[in-house]
């Protein structure tokens, strides 16, 4: 995580620093069919509704929207989650 939003750091806490699979899903590695992983594949957005533990307020259903960034029109610089 490069960034957070002040709402969604209310909603998970702070996790800058942090690998998202591993902030969110308390995973070791990428989560299999990761939407972030296929905007940087393709540089199309992705959509799906997932669910994670949160420590205080439990369990959390959320809607994870990945969008590929771009630098100018063709190159991919990063995704927005």
């Amino acid at each position: 995580m490069i960034y957070q939003n002040a709402k969604h750091r209310d909603m998970m806490g702070e996790h800058l620093g942090e690998y998202c699979y591993t902030a969110y899903q308390k995973r070791p590695d990428i989560c299999p069919g990761c939407h972030v992983a296929a905007a940087f594949r393709d540089g199309q957005v992705h959509r799906r509704e997932t669910a994670t533990e949160h420590g205080i307020k439990g369990h959390i259903d959320v809607e994870v929207v990945s969008t590929p960034l771009r630098e100018g029109m063709r190159r991919r610089r990063g995704a927005c989650r």
